[in-house]
């Protein structure tokens, strides 16, 4: 039953303002909010529609027992440790993170104190000690630089800030204006060096930077202070890292299911699976990968992250954050769209399998979906001029040629290590050349290159293109023994969601389901600044 209660009201409807009931689950303005929040889109009425689904899912999970399914109890357990380790640092260690007046005033002096230093640079102490005293009794400080690190010196001086200097700063600050000082820490090696010129900023400027960074610096000294828990967590647990495992990976990642499986980071019993840094890699990534971005360094900074949010759950739970309501609430929300979740997955995991007979008649029915098409193989040399195409395609007589070409001559990263192959191309990659307007005649030069025969020189925004592609191979239709999979996985993802449509409309036409038109239609007014 459908009831609907209308209400008059012209306020905008609080967060916590409840604008519908699915059975026992009440649906807020704030859940809405986030949906549309999550999916980039205004608030709408069918992200309400989708939170009701999710709500009658769940509790139909709940009558089913689902949320004792491992599958549901592994989210469930990850989030009440990342729900208590957030309360724990806002409970615990934000409150304590307040930047006292003497950090912002070294803050505000480190930023804005600056000098004009001029310097000569040495690899070791020693040297720099031998150049000042050089330079006391006289010498020239270029001719001095030259014979240090930075040949060129620092003739004329840069500015720096007190921040900059490190460990440098006091003694530059205390110099007088003039005077060689030194050796001096510096990066890299030791520094003889002057001061040319000096600003101190005025404590007037204070307040102002106060206003400015004091929120930052909150921030900046919470996560030390993080930071420092975490580091004594570690210590404690004898936490540890399989770098050498990491490293062995490249930059692949996903592995073999027992390399999936391997402990990569360890914390007394605490541990953390190869898999769970590849799920952090799609999270970031998407789900190839590859090169430097999810090499062995990554890779080990994502274990050694994951153990990190164990340790500081679990100290999360043992100073009691488990109960903390604003967790309870947390955890709460993800058990109950995971048992949605398990429950979909029931339903599709238990719609029947297509027929023999279904299969053929797909087959059938779709032939011209079950094609495959007139394929080229071919290649193309990218290179800066047409004089530079002209001058290499002289050289071309075989396809041997022009793959010692491409991969000696050609610009293109992505195709020189392939001998300069495009792989199998379609009418359908060269109609998506071709309109491409900077790349139209490129596109015609593949369509139409004779097999067997380097082009004439090619324009396009790129640059100039040699082509060279083999005979190309005709489309052909799929037979049913070719395409039995394929049509299989088809009709058994409909069959799946026509499964998981009819639970759904069965769900609402048996739930108790309520919304309150007014307060939806405040949370679904369109915001205005005032």
């Amino acid at each position: 039953m459908l009831a609907t209660l209308l209400l008059l009201a012209t306020a905008a409807a609080p967060a916590d303002a409840v604008v519908a009931r699915a059975g026992a689950t009440p649906i807020t303005a704030a859940e809405l909010a986030e949906r549309a929040r999550v999916l980039n889109a205004p608030p709408g009425r069918e992200h309400l529609d989708a939170l009701v689904d999710e709500a009658l899912l769940g509790e139909e999970g709940y009558r089913l027992g689902l949320q004792r399914d491992p599958a549901v109890r592994e989210p469930v357990a990850a989030e009440r440790l990342r729900a208590a380790a957030q309360r724990l640092v806002e409970k615990e260690i934000r409150p304590s993170a307040v930047p006292t007046e003497a950090m912002l005033r070294e803050m505000f002096h480190a930023t804005n104190d600056r000098v004009r230093v001029e310097l000569a640079l040495f690899r070791t102490q020693e040297e720099a000690a031998s150049a000042l005293a050089r330079l006391a009794a006289g010498a020239d400080l270029p001719e001095i630089a030259r014979e240090g690190i930075d040949a060129g010196g620092r003739a004329g001086g840069e500015w720096r800030t007190r921040g900059e200097l490190g460990a440098a700063a006091e003694p530059l600050f205390a110099a007088p204006l003039a005077t060689f000082v030194g050796p001096l820490s510096w990066t890299p090696g030791f520094a003889v060096a002057r001061v040319l010129a000096r600003e101190v900023a005025g404590e007037e400027g204070l307040p102002a930077y106060r206003e400015k960074v004091g929120r930052f610096a909150q921030t900046a000294l919470e996560g030390q202070m993080k930071r420092h828990l975490v580091e004594q967590l570690r210590k404690g647990a004898a936490a540890s890292v399989d770098e050498e495992f990491l490293s062995s990976t490249g930059s692949a990642v996903d592995l073999a299911p027992e390399a999936m499986a391997r402990v990569v980071a360890r914390a007394g019993e605490r541990t953390v699976s190869y898999a769970r840094v590849a799920a952090d890699l799609r999270r970031l990534f998407g789900p190839r990968g590859g090169g430097h971005l999810t090499g062995k360094g990554i890779k080990i900074e994502l274990a050694r992250a994951a153990l990190d949010e164990l340790l500081l759950g679990e100290e999360a739970l043992r100073r009691g954050f488990g109960e903390d309501p604003e967790v309870l609430r947390a955890v709460a929300r993800v058990e109950r769209a995971a048992v949605g979740q398990r429950l979909l997955a029931r339903v599709r995991e238990e719609a029947p399998a297509p027929t023999e007979a279904e299969i053929a008649a797909h087959h059938r029915a779709h032939q011209a979906e079950l094609r495959i098409p007139t394929q080229r193989r071919c290649g193309h040399i990218l290179l800066p001029s047409r004089e530079r195409a002209e001058e290499l395609l002289a050289g071309i007589r075989s396809d041997e040629d022009f793959a010692a070409a491409a991969k000696a001559h050609s610009l293109d990263a992505g195709t020189r290590e392939k001998d300069g192959c495009l792989c199998d191309l379609t009418d359908d990659h060269l109609d998506a050349l071709r309109r491409d307007g900077a790349a139209r005649a490129l596109a015609d030069a593949l369509r139409n290159a004779t097999p067997g025969t380097t082009s004439r020189p090619v324009r396009s925004a790129m640059g100039w293109h040699l082509v060279r592609c083999k005979p190309p191979v005709p489309g052909r239709l799929l037979g049913l023994a070719e395409a039995r999979e394929r049509v299989a996985a088809t009709l058994r993802e409909r069959a799946a969601d026509a499964a998981v449509k009819e639970r759904v409309a069965s769900l609402r036409r048996k739930a108790d389901l309520f919304v309150d038109e007014a307060a939806l239609a405040r949370a679904l007014a369109p915001r205005t600044s005032r």
